[in-house]
């Protein structure tokens, strides 16, 4: 057998072993890996050299234990699940992640591939057990793997809500507003179609009222959804045709602060993050923030570029609403893909300040 072969070969040839070979024993002490044979009730009915040295017992301490006393998961009854599989024949091949606990409390982190042994007949005896112990390197690597597959899964669904979310404002944008103004024209038109002469003219003046209110309507809609020309137009004359917007929609006061920001070094992919992550909050600000003063400030801070939002409103609790906000979600899964920071400042009559830094 040898025994730098993958895990499932060495399974293979160690099951080979069992059925023709007397000398069981002395072959899987051999082994680089930790072996047992263990009964379907968990009882170790053997166990090799390297995986007693794993447990910090000796091979005789450990035949007759329980499995169980050196699994310790967070619960058993995956144990119990995949044990019963097995001795139906319905898992005939185990392989996974397990973390034993040795006579110390050590935590040994385990690849385990596990197999059901049948006699002639074909009836389950009972189970071998291969461990192949993770290096600290090893387990650092798949901790890392893991987090990673969750930011990403993360970021996803956060994707997916603001997705949503714009798809609402939308419907409710068309509904409630376009079609309401849509509706009234029409109603005017069809009242110009039966109108005495004398009223002709001020139902389709008032026609023309509504479809030009549609029209500015639709170009805000277009606005808001297409992405500013950060090719061809600068980031900062974005930024203050935005704000200006937003001081003639709401009557808030804007303060935009560049002095000295260069943008030369900037890719166009990072100039639409950092006007997205305005927009972002400027809708924040508008939709909760009930203030009177927004201050934007932008400028390089050696090889960083540093973005604050500031504003004077009711502010909030960031212990709480802002775990639950998917506005500033957003701009947080934003600037995480370029490895950035982003820190929330506020408290209920305080207002509220986003202070991002990320490389230029």
């Amino acid at each position: 057998m040898n025994l730098n072969q993958p895990l499932k070969d060495q399974s293979s040839s160690l099951l080979s072993v069992i059925k023709t070979d007397g000398e069981f024993e002395d072959m899987v002490n051999k082994a680089p890996v930790g072996v047992c044979k263990m009964a379907f009730d968990g009882t170790l009915l053997y166990v090799n050299e390297k995986l007693a040295r794993f447990l910090d017992l000796s091979p005789a301490d450990a035949i007759g234990r329980n499995y169980l006393d050196f699994y310790k998961s967070e619960t058993n009854t995956g144990y119990h699940y995949w044990q019963e599989l097995m001795r139906s024949g319905d898992l005939p091949f185990y392989h996974g992640w397990v973390d034993l606990t040795s006579k110390n409390n050590e935590i040994i982190p385990c690849h385990l591939n596990m197999q059901h042994i049948k006699d002639d007949e074909g009836n389950a005896q009972y189970f071998l057990c291969i461990f192949d112990r993770f290096a600290e390197e090893q387990v650092i690597q798949q901790h890392l793997y893991e987090e990673r597959i969750s930011y990403q899964q993360s970021i996803a669904t956060t994707i997916l809500k603001a997705q949503e979310k714009e798809r609402a404002f939308l419907a409710e944008e068309l509904h409630d507003n376009i079609n309401q103004l849509l509706a009234t024209t029409k109603l005017y038109i069809d009242s110009a179609r039966s109108a005495k002469p004398e009223q002709l003219n001020e139902l389709l003046e008032r026609s023309s009222i509504h479809v030009v209110q549609v029209i500015n309507e639709l170009r805000n809609l277009s606005k808001r959804l297409t992405p500013p020309s950060v090719e061809n137009t600068s980031l900062v004359n974005n930024i203050v045709n935005l704000f200006q917007d937003t001081e003639k929609l709401s009557g808030i006061a804007v303060e935009i602060i560049h002095t000295g920001f260069d943008e030369s070094n900037i890719g166009k992919e990072k100039k639409l993050m950092i006007y997205r992550i305005l927009q972002e909050q400027f809708n924040n600000i508008l939709k909760h923030a009930e203030c009177s003063k927004i201050s934007v400030n932008i400028r390089n801070k050696g090889p960083m570029i540093e973005l604050i939002v500031e504003d004077n409103g009711k502010g909030f609790n960031t212990t709480t609403s802002y775990q639950n906000g998917l506005g500033l979600k957003n701009i947080r899964n934003r600037v995480d893909l370029y490895n950035g920071r982003c820190s929330v400042y506020s408290a209920p009559g305080k207002g509220c300040r986003v202070h991002i830094e990320f490389e230029g």
